[in-house]
């Protein structure tokens, strides 16, 4: 070969990888966050990422439990993010500045197959961007619970129990069948827990029910006291605060002490729920909950944690999510509620009228009516976490979400075969209409259903319970068409006349 020859080859090969270095997104943002404070916090994302694949080949093969799909699936996405992320996580560890900074932290997620830094500088986030294996470079999200109403009297008792709430949706007349929700597990992912409250001890699975990536905590506990207030709704078993008391709770911790819910805690959250583990380690797959409720979101749609929820619904948990607070505008909603795959809770109150702070449909990024129900969620009565014995108002979305937790509890309890679509189908099923408020969103009165304002309605625990014996057959599908229908005082009675003879 002449020299000629050679030193083409040369430009070529510095020609090809230049041009696959340049395909490297970096956020702007990240530029910006550097020159201000000299660190930024960032994801790196990966050209080869199979998750789907990976997924969709381990959830139709046969297992003998849930728990070995599920370690199946966990194995092959740690295994595939290992191999994908060696190179990157090799250069990262011999950059010298980062070896004398004990502030960065380095971790490796399976679940999204990302890299996340902790305090990277700029000439790191310049290296990274030359890899030829990274996609994008990304700004770490910080997410929120969405500003709830609190009222921030304490009491120790109340004069009604059940709690208004609970008993809205009729909770009490399927304890009355039996049905409590034993049998289940539900999990959180909040502000954390006072696992010591008399309402919610009793309820805790101490066997690797508690997690916090942030701070290490090896016991549930919850400076804030909103996931104490979200969890008591859902298994509370005082004063008639919870909706299935009968049912046991874990917990994932993944707001800091300023109430920020970085997306680093919330994907390690995401990892242990799936395969829940101890401090030292050591998972057991088999002890995913049934449930989980969220409670927490972002100021507009994306898709960056469409991988969490899709892998939460690939293993047979009920995604459940607050649907914001942003007020009674159309196209309020926020992600990750508007997921296709998630049931998303807007808020009533006491008369079953919307409240002015639940956030309205559609979904702009799906074009899906949203919320999918509705549940009560002002002046919602539940355990603080001040103290052991002490409860509190509070109000939001995030207070209507663990009702509809609680409801899918219930409807796994009674039928521990019932899939995860299969409980989204019988929610909306039989959720009933709520007080007309007159608004269109996206051109849709919400007298119709399902609407922008409530969804398909209001959640009604016996109408769904009922509902499971149609499971499988076609009363089943003309009960949720019927949903489409304009709610005039004929067709109404149509509704109910019909909804009888199916469930």
């Amino acid at each position: 070969m002449t020299f000629y020859n050679i030193f083409l080859v040369f430009v070529l090969a510095v020609a090809i990888t230049t041009g696959l270095a340049a395909e490297v997104k970096v956020e702007s943002s990240i530029y910006k966050v550097i020159e201000e404070t000299g660190k930024a916090n960032i994801f790196v994302s990966f050209k080869k990422n199979d998750i789907h694949s990976i997924r969709n080949q381990i959830t139709v093969q046969k297992h003998v439990t849930r728990g070995d799909r599920i370690n199946s699936l966990q194995e092959a996405l740690k295994n595939h993010a290992d191999t994908t992320q060696s190179g990157v996580l090799k250069a990262i560890n011999s950059y010298r500045p980062l070896q004398n900074n004990p502030t960065v932290e380095i971790s490796s997620f399976w679940i999204t197959n990302q890299v996340y830094i902790k305090h990277a500088d700029r000439n790191l986030v310049e290296q990274l961007s030359t890899l030829d294996d990274i996609s994008e470079i990304t700004q770490e999200k910080i997410f929120s619970i969405k500003n709830p109403l609190r009222n921030l009297t304490e009491v120790r008792n109340s004069s009604a129990e059940p709690q208004w709430g609970v008993a809205a949706i009729r909770a009490p007349e399927v304890w009355a069948s039996g049905n409590a929700g034993s049998g289940v597990v539900v999990a959180t992912i909040d502000t954390g827990v006072r696992g010591t409250h008399e309402a919610l001890r009793d309820g805790f699975r101490k066997e690797k029910g508690w997690y916090d990536p942030i701070y290490g905590t090896l016991a549930p506990t919850d400076v804030d006291g909103h996931g104490t207030h979200v969890t008591g709704t859902i298994v509370g078993r005082t004063l008639g605060i919870g909706v299935a008391p009968g049912a046991q709770w874990i917990a994932c911790r993944a707001s800091d002490n300023d109430g920020n819910f970085p997306a680093s805690a919330i994907i390690a959250c995401a990892e242990w729920v799936a395969c829940p583990y101890d401090s030292n380690g050591l998972k057991n797959c088999s002890l995913a909950p049934d449930v989980i409720n969220n409670s927490w979101g972002g100021d507009r749609e994306f898709t960056d944690l469409d991988y969490l929820i899709e892998m939460w619904e690939s293993i047979g948990i009920t995604v459940v999510f607050a649907a914001g607070n942003s007020g009674s505008g159309c196209g309020t909603v926020s992600s990750p509620g508007t997921h296709p795959k998630v049931i998303s809770v807007g808020a009533i109150d006491e008369n079953s009228r919307v409240t002015s702070f639940s956030s309205r449909g559609p979904s702009k990024l799906y074009g899906t009516v949203q919320p999918n129900v509705a549940a009560p969620g002002s002046k919602i009565f539940s355990a603080s976490n001040s103290d052991d014995g002490v409860y509190k108002e509070m109000m939001g979305t995030s207070m209507a979400a663990p009702h509809v937790a609680g409801l899918a509890v219930l409807l796994k309890s009674a039928r521990s075969n019932l899939t995860v679509s299969q409980i989204r189908r019988l929610i909306v099923v039989g959720a009933q209409p709520t007080v007309v408020s007159g608004q269109v969103c996206n051109g849709i009165n919400d007298r119709q259903y399902p609407n922008n304002v409530v969804g398909n309605g209001k959640i009604d625990a016996p109408l769904s319970i009922a509902a499971i014996g149609t499971v499988g057959s076609s009363s089943l599908k003309v009960a949720a068409i019927l949903k489409y229908r304009e709610f005039s005082a004929v067709s109404l009675l149509v509704l109910l006349t019909l909804k009888c003879l199916v469930l």
